[in-house]
């Protein structure tokens, strides 16, 4: 399996931080575990998000953080499933996220690691577009039907990631509780990228523009925060009002070649 000792190797590397250093420095490998594999690929991507800004703002991750955003170009997104067979063997599970059939994110999780969320954005001009989605919360009125119905959701759901699955959010079940929108950012910010020797991760070169863009005066914590509403990135539309879906380059992602 092409370049398979140096996949193991920062695979090993990332135990040997679990296992040796506890607490802050496991919480400085949550994303360095993952983004290393994407250097030893040559996978581009981009930090993104709440992970960019602590990294600019704090130096760390923030506290609060449940996740790691990165940015990748959909044109991208077959190199990063090339590899996937070698990350569920290192027991990284796998999720394709699609919008109306059209694939537009990467979750990878593992234990003990915080979830890796890829966004996979497009160009439409001047601009770069990805969908958006969160989850609504409770569709049901009764609070025992609501019970037993996210019991057998959540127990459906680790069977599944356990697995390499492909959800639709445009479909049931996870249309009843997605809200959908579109994120919407100069495309400048993705195309022109750097290295930071300082985090070891690639990030926007322009990265103080673009943490403006998105959040106003990022080097002043917000006492309140909703991605939903707050985020100069976040355009409520749904993708399919902003984008001609027919006129989607159709891509071959060859998904049979990653399953066990």
């Amino acid at each position: 399996m092409k370049n398979n000792k140096s996949f193991q190797q920062v695979i090993i590397k990332d135990n040997f931080y679990q296992a040796s250093k506890p607490g802050k420095y496991i919480r400085e490998q949550e994303y360095k575990s993952f983004t290393e594999i994407l250097h030893r690929y040559q996978i581009p991507y981009c930090m993104d998000s709440g992970v960019l800004l602590g990294l600019m703002r704090e130096g760390k991750l923030l506290p609060w953080e449940k996740d790691v955003d990165l940015q990748m170009w959909a044109e991208d997104a077959g190199k990063f499933i090339a590899i996937i067979p070698e990350l569920k063997l290192f027991g990284w599970n796998v999720t394709l996220w699609h919008y109306r059939g059209v694939l537009y994110q990467f979750r990878i999780s593992r234990p003990g690691l915080l979830p890796v969320h890829i966004m996979l954005f497009r160009k439409s001009g001047e601009w770069a577009w990805c969908p958006a989605s969160r989850a609504m919360g409770n569709p049901f009125t009764s609070p025992g039907l609501s019970w037993f119905c996210y019991a057998v959701f959540s127990k459906l759901r680790a069977k599944l990631r356990k697995k390499l699955v492909a959800t639709d959010i445009t479909q049931w079940p996870w249309k009843v509780r997605r809200q959908t929108a579109t994120w919407w950012v100069p495309a400048h910010f993705f195309e022109q990228t750097e290295y930071s020797e300082q985090h070891q991760v690639y990030m926007p070169t322009k990265w103080d523009d673009y943490l403006t863009f998105r959040y106003g005066n990022w080097r002043v914590p917000a006492g309140k925060w909703d991605f939903w509403e707050d985020d100069g990135a976040m355009r409520h539309q749904l993708p399919d009002e902003i984008i001609d879906f027919s006129k989607l380059p159709k891509i071959n992602y060859n998904l049979n070649k990653t399953k066990n």
